[in-house]
């Protein structure tokens, strides 16, 4: 399968998956009392949450933050994965304090738990 074939396929199924609210981590539907949206149209179970990197489970002490996935290739479609606020520190090479900053001044444009 060509690769181009298999990213569409990939993206059909990401907006499947969207539309019938089902978490990214299991794959099963979510429903409103057992779900938590952390993106636009991007439900995760409470359970499933965790950091793409390291697992990290969010607490009072570590709040989850989504991001892109990809930071390479800025033309990549935008897929978003959870990361805890160390791992988002390392991979986009910022401070957790600047992150905590950002999220308290204008917590409307992120969706952080």
């Amino acid at each position: 399968m060509p690769r181009e074939e298999a990213e569409r396929q990939a993206a059909e199924e990401r907006e499947r998956a969207k539309r019938e609210r089902r978490c990214p981590e299991c794959t099963n539907k979510t429903f409103g009392e057992d779900s938590e949206m952390l993106a636009p149209d991007l439900y995760y179970h409470r359970g499933c949450i965790k950091c793409a990197l390291c697992s990290r489970q969010p607490d009072n002490e570590t709040s989850i933050i989504m991001a892109a996935r990809e930071t390479d290739d800025v033309f990549a479609p935008e897929i978003l994965d959870p990361y805890c606020k160390f791992c988002y520190a390392k991979k986009f090479k910022t401070s957790a304090i600047k992150i905590a900053d950002i999220v308290e001044i204008a917590p409307e444009l992120g969706f952080c738990i």
